[in-house]
């Protein structure tokens, strides 16, 4: 099974920056923002850690890229996850939560995306959602 470990800091350098990717949990009350992928299956807002960036600075660019946010709260490091899938390298998932104190509102989703959702907890256990991304947005809405 694949457990979440340890908590980075938001601003360390990741000298293997195609190993590394940077997800968020945005909440808002008791629900958490997912994307729909293109293939159907539902993500969290995050991407690729690109060479020389920080994880704060990838989680910045990739909420800027995914959502069209410029303004998020400061995240709080939550944990890591490696993510092994067959046939492809492993990844290193970098958590990350942030309130979302604003209302609900349509963000401008990326090419990558095709729909957008606030879940709660119960809509959440049933998605097509990588488990360590799930555990991730459980644990955040639980904080």
């Amino acid at each position: 099974m694949q457990h979440m470990i340890a908590r980075p800091s938001p601003h360390d350098a990741m000298p293997l920056a195609g190993f590394a990717r940077v997800k968020l949990a945005l909440i808002r009350l008791d629900t958490v923002l997912v994307l729909q992928k293109t293939n159907g299956q539902w993500d969290l807002p995050g991407g690729k850690v690109e060479d020389g960036e920080s994880l704060a600075d990838a989680l910045v660019r990739e909420a800027i890229e995914e959502l069209g946010v410029r303004d998020l709260p400061e995240p709080q490091a939550m944990g890591q996850w490696l993510r092994q899938r067959p046939g492809r390298p492993p990844v290193l998932v970098h958590f990350f939560a942030s309130p979302w104190l604003d209302r609900p509102r349509r963000f401008k989703l990326s090419d990558e995306h095709r729909a957008q959702r606030w879940v709660d907890i119960d809509v959440l256990i049933g998605l097509d959602l990588p488990e360590g991304y799930r555990q991730a947005a459980l644990s955040a809405l639980a904080r």
